[in-house]
């Protein structure tokens, strides 16, 4: 494979301009053309300004020649630096760059309407954020991932969101089979819980399940997945009593929750159930 096929990049949508900025000129570099970003367009002195400035005559035309072939060769490398960052964009994105003349220009323009914070920008952000949904079947960890990446837009777009908000919008994301976890939170879910509290419980959960597998009826799935949230929960939260000398037995067993019925105070090892069907 060429050298020119080994470089790709995502064309950009209007998300993340910084991100993509950083790339492009990454890719420029690597193409020997990011000096055109920098520096400016080299000047041609003519004749008689290298006359005037004491040169001698017969170097003065070839100093002249010399520099409008700089000027050609920076050109042509700005030209080409252009069509790659035009390459890059999106139809919507690129036509902010429509009348754009040089590679730095265009890269200015794209920044004046993507790196500066604006109500659109934010707002489009905002309902990005607001519609995100976990579709069944997905895996917890790719939507964490993209809320992640929108709350963080958000933030350099100039707007923090309360910490109980982004909890709330994370836990509002989820399909309805995961409603009964969400319902443990909300029980047990104290002022001091973080958004990277309630992606643990999630995670867990999804652990869970894959564990668990299809063996369990859906109403044991669901009673089992409530007992786990709201222990995973009441531990995040400083409930759950810990393992010190002030604890009693009972409550260090309540702590327990078993991985095969779902039920407190035991461990899949001593689930009556596995311990039935070994007697058996």
């Amino acid at each position: 494979m060429s050298g020119e096929n080994r470089f790709q990049l995502d064309k950009f949508d209007g998300l993340d301009f910084s991100w993509w900025r950083k790339q492009m000129v990454a890719f420029l570099t690597a193409k020997d053309l990011a000096d055109t970003l920098v520096d400016d367009e080299p000047v041609v002195p003519t004749v008689a300004a290298l006359v005037a400035a004491g040169k001698e005559a017969k170097h003065t035309e070839v100093e002249h020649e010399a520099a409008v072939k700089a000027l050609k060769e920076w050109n042509w490398m700005d030209q080409k630096a252009l069509a790659f960052i035009s390459l890059g964009l999106t139809k919507k994105t690129g036509s902010h760059i429509d009348k754009a003349k040089s590679a730095r220009e265009a890269l200015e323009k794209l920044a004046n309407v993507y790196e500066k914070p604006s109500a659109g920008n934010q707002m489009f952000l905002l309902r990005k954020l607001m519609g995100m949904k976990l579709s069944e079947g997905t895996q917890v960890a790719d939507h964490v991932s993209s809320f992640a990446q929108t709350t963080g837009l958000l933030l350099s777009s100039g707007i923090k969101l309360d910490e109980r908000v982004q909890v709330l919008i994370f836990l509002n994301s989820l399909p309805e089979s995961y409603s009964s976890v969400v319902q443990g939170i909300s029980a047990t879910m104290r002022d001091d819980f973080t958004l990277r509290d309630a992606q643990s419980v999630i995670m867990d959960e999804e652990m869970r399940r894959r564990a668990a597998g299809q063996g369990a009826s859906e109403s044991d799935r669901l009673k089992a997945a409530l007992v786990v949230a709201n222990a995973k929960v009441a531990q995040l939260s400083g409930k759950v009593s810990g393992g010190g000398n002030g604890g009693s037995g009972s409550s260090k067993k309540a702590d327990f929750v078993c991985w095969k019925c779902g039920e407190a105070g035991h461990t899949k090892r001593r689930c009556p159930g596995v311990v039935e069907k070994a007697a058996t």
